[in-house]
Order: C-alpha cells, then structure tokens, then sequence
C-alpha cells in the first residue's frame, strides 16, 4: 500500500498452500525489497465472493539499517510544481507557503510523508531539526514507519532549539488551520492486519500552533475553541503495535483538545512509553470545564490493546493547562487481554493541573491482574495573584475495582507510592487535593488497599509541606489574573522559565533557607530542572 513499485518472487505473488506447507509450519516468500510494506492475504478459494474468501490477512514490513542522520537544513525554497499530481494541490501548496514565510518556518510534512514510501529510507530514520530555526507542518502527518526527530545535539549543547509549528499559521473562515500527528493509517481496499512500528521518538523540540483558540478566546468572540491535538487516530485505523514511543526535553504550548488519543475498534500496543522531561503550558481549556480528552486518552474499544504497557512519565512540567484527567482508561470493560499495567509517574511537577473541574491524575477502571503504579517524588502546586478570582482546586484519582480473574477472585495490583509533596496554599482539610484523594476510600486507590486487592508499598498520602509557592519558586503564579471564570487569557503563558516576562512564568526555585531547608527540595520532589535556581 505503501509502496506499490517494491518487489516480490514472482511464485509468491499468487501461491496455493501445499500440504507440506501445513505440516511444516511455515512459508517462505523471496525476492522482498528492503523497507518495504507487504501485506499477505489468505483465500479461501472455494468461497465464491471475493471478500468473503479472505479469512487472513497480515502486514509485513521488511528490515533495513537506517543511514546517518539527516539535517533538514533550514530551507525556504518555494514546493515544485512537478510535486503536485493536480494545478489544485500545488495552488493550495503554494498559498500555504506565502502562510509559512510569515513565520520563517521551512515545511517539512512533505519530507516526512515522502519517508513512509521510500523504500531506500530504512525505519528508525533520524532527522536532525537546526536548532534556532522554525519548522512547520500543514497536512495531518501518518505515522505507520517510525523515525526521531530531533533538534541536532550540536545546537542544543550551544543552547539552540527547533521549533515546530503544527499547522495553526492561518484560517479560514473563523475556522484555525492545524494539524495532527496521526497513529498509523487507515487501511486501504482489501488490507487488515497489524502494523508494527519499531519507534517513535521526539527530542528537544518547541512544538506550537500559534493561533490556536481555547474557550476563552470562544467567550471572547474569536471563534471556536481549536479541536487540535499532539497525536490523534484515525476511527477506521489499523491495529497497531509501537516498539517505543519517547517524547524528550520538548515544550508544548497550544494543543488545545487533547494530546495523545487512542480511538477505533482496532487494538494498539505500546510497548514502552517514555515521556520525560517536558514542559506543556498554554494547552487545554477546550470548553467551561475543561473539557476535550484527557492527556493520555484511552478508548477501551478494543479488548486486545494496551497502552499501559510500560508507559513512565518522569521529570514533567504540566502548568495550568487543564485537560480532563492524565491517564485515562474508563471504558469499563472487564475483559482485558492484553496483559498488566505497568504506570510509573514520578518526579513532575503540577501548578494548577487542572482548576476547572475534576480532573484526575488517574481515572481508570478495572485494573487488570498484576497491575503496577509506581508514584514518587511528585509536586502538587495551587497557586494565583492576589485579586485572581479563578477558583482553586485540585483531584487525584478516580479508580474502580481490579478486574475479576478467571476463578471470579478480584484481581490484586501492587501501588508503590512514596514521597508526593505540595506546597501549602489552598489545602482542603490540609491537604492538597479537594476531590478524589488517592488515600479515599471510595473509588479511590484507598479502597484497593482496604478491600485487600492492592499491596500498598509507601503511602497515598500527599504532604503538605511548610512552603508556599512564591517562597519555593521565583514567579510560580499565572501571569493573567481571571476577573470571571472565562477569561480570554487566565490560562495562558508564553514560558515558565522567566523568559516570557509579564505574560509568562519563571518556576526556578529560590535560593533561600527556607527552600533548602525543605522536605520538597531535600527530597528531591518535582521536576530537576526547576531546583538549579536561575538568577
């Protein structure tokens, strides 16, 4: 489907299954081409519809060894006309170039969806991004053969990022122009199976869509909240299995409705999952209470998937950018297949994670057998200006029962928490959350460890340490004081690290005595790179 020129042994394009064949095991198919998509259809010939016939299908990439690194050096050349298949497709290529040239961005979805089909471009590719420079996309961008995009290591050791812009640069109507990272593909006629990925990977990069609208921008007549997300799937897209997915030391402003969903009847696997060291301010806020999908979306349509696999988030940012609840999997099924959930959330840090309604660190159900969370070292903050009038508040976890094993005895997971700190300002009952505390015993982590079906390692607990916000960190409040609770600009920020002045934030620590001297700092807790003051 791919790449329709690729080859195959000729006796391999039509074979009948001999009785050897079944007695052996296996066949053999010869004269592939590197890097290449096969997809392999079993007929029943005998059945006289054609579609029916088929009873088993199964997609097949074959390996390469992946080149050096390439450098999408920073390039403002205008789309070829020999590109285009119609007169349309390179008018509307080329208005979008006049839209990318007021950004400096050099288009890259073009080379990126050319990569898929190169047969001479082995998975695991990597492109370097100049760091410094922008880079933008304006097409929904497949992703069925993994590569890293990276900003290149010698800029970023000089202090240099790439910045990508994921559509968001022009509108039409009122309507903002975006796009999407799409999880694998849609099948095209006659095609099932699987896709494997071996990796998607993301380092040191700036992500945005500068004009991308939430609801306040909505209240304030702009036009309707921006349905954009980091990575979305198509409904009809094929079962997927990914090998690896990292995002790594990124920033991401502007993803409005969500940022990672899983959506379809078919299964996905995430192997390992790595989401490390990022900041995201200035997302979410889709609809009055919060609304869109959560962080991590899961669907549970398919029995078979599991995005929880080995998933660790570590070392994260997440600023005022509500959302709905991090990880999610509340379908309510109770047939899972696809193995334990092994979750690790540590070390993040978490201002105002979400204050528009109940949004949940966890919101899950039925947890299978075997099931691991590991929650350490995290930092709860609430925090506003004097003369703010946006409300405050924080949830932790809504979490249901395990699920049955095959005996009917409840399934047993095992919950490693330890060291979850917050600061002291706006504690309920003095603590941090207001609703769904994990220690509740409700449909919280708390009944799990009562009703004998988690082993409990730590504590649920969330301490509140003898520190307040502007006395752990430089400038931790939003930067816009709410005078309603729809404000145009109450959530947004243009950086957390001081660099944004007025309009942003600054969460370096200070470098006082009473910060050293607390649990929070001496313990670790919260994202390392706020901890190293920056004056």
């Amino acid at each position: 489907p791919n790449n329709p020129t690729s080859t195959v042994g000729e006796q391999s394009k039509k074979y009948r299954l001999t009785e050897e064949d079944f007695e052996r095991g296996y066949v053999e198919i010869d004269g592939l081409q590197k890097n290449s998509v096969y997809v392999i259809n079993i007929r029943n010939e005998k059945i006289p519809v054609k579609w029916d016939a088929y009873y088993n299908t199964y997609s097949a990439r074959s390996d390469g060894e992946p080149g050096e690194p390439i450098v999408l050096t920073h390039n403002l050349t205008p789309p070829s006309r020999d590109y285009f298949e119609s007169d349309e497709a390179y008018r509307i290529a080329m208005e979008q170039h006049e839209v990318a040239l007021q950004y400096n961005a050099m288009r890259i979805d073009f080379i990126l969806t050319d990569f898929i089909s190169d047969v001479d471009l082995a998975e695991g590719q990597t492109y370097y991004l100049e760091g410094g420079k922008t880079y933008c996309m304006f097409n929904n961008l497949t992703t069925a053969k993994g590569f890293i995009l990276r900003t290149h290591p010698d800029d970023v050791a000089a202090g240099k990022r790439a910045k990508v812009l994921f559509g968001g640069m022009h509108t039409t109507g009122t309507n903002v122009n975006t796009m999407n990272l799409m999880f694998g593909r849609q099948p095209q006629a006659g095609e099932a199976g699987e896709i494997y990925m071996k990796m998607l990977e993301f380092y040191d990069i700036d992500f945005d869509c500068p004009l991308a609208r939430n609801y306040g921008d909505n209240v304030a007549g702009l036009g309707g909240a921006t349905g954009n997300y980091f990575i979305n799937m198509y409904p009809n897209g094929m079962a997927i299995r990914l090998e690896k997915f990292v995002i790594k030391n990124c920033t991401f402003k502007r993803m409005v409705r969500g940022f990672i969903r899983e959506q379809g009847p078919n299964y996905k696997i995430w192997e390992h999952v790595l989401i490390e060291d990022n900041q995201f301010f200035d997302c979410g806020y889709y609809s009055n209470g919060a609304g869109g999908y959560p962080w991590i979306a899961g669907s549970g349509s398919n029995a078979n998937s599991n995005l929880w696999k080995n998933i660790v988030v570590r070392g994260n940012t997440f600023f005022d950018s509500p959302f709905p609840h991090f990880f999610n999997e509340a379908s309510g099924r109770s047939d899972w297949k696809g193995g334990p959930w092994n979750i690790t959330f540590e070390n993040n840090t978490m201002v105002n994670y979400n204050t528009r309604g109940t949004g949940n660190i966890f919101n899950m159900r039925n947890i299978p057998d075997g099931s691991v969370y590991t929650v350490k070292n995290n930092l709860f903050i609430l925090t506003k200006q004097d003369g703010d009038n946006r409300n405050m508040g924080q949830a932790g976890a809504d979490i249901r029962l395990t699920m049955k094993r095959p005996d009917g005895t409840d399934g047993h997971v095992t919950l490693n928490f330890e060291n979850n700190y917050s600061t002291n300002a706006f504690l309920t009952n003095g603590q941090i959350f207001s609703a769904n505390p994990w220690t509740g015993t409700g449909n919280h982590f708390g009944r799990l460890v009562n009703n004998g079906s988690a082993t409990l390692n730590g504590t649920l607990e969330v301490i509140a340490d003898d520190i307040s916000p502007t006395e752990l960190m430089k400038s931790p409040n939003p930067p816009h004081k709410a005078t309603t609770q729809s404000d145009q600009y109450m959530h947004r920020a243009d950086a957390l690290d001081g660099t944004g002045g007025v309009d942003g934030a600054n969460l370096y620590y200070n470098n006082s005595g009473k910060v050293t001297n607390s649990k929070i700092f001496q313990l670790n807790v919260g994202a390392p790179k706020w901890r190293n003051s920056q004056n």
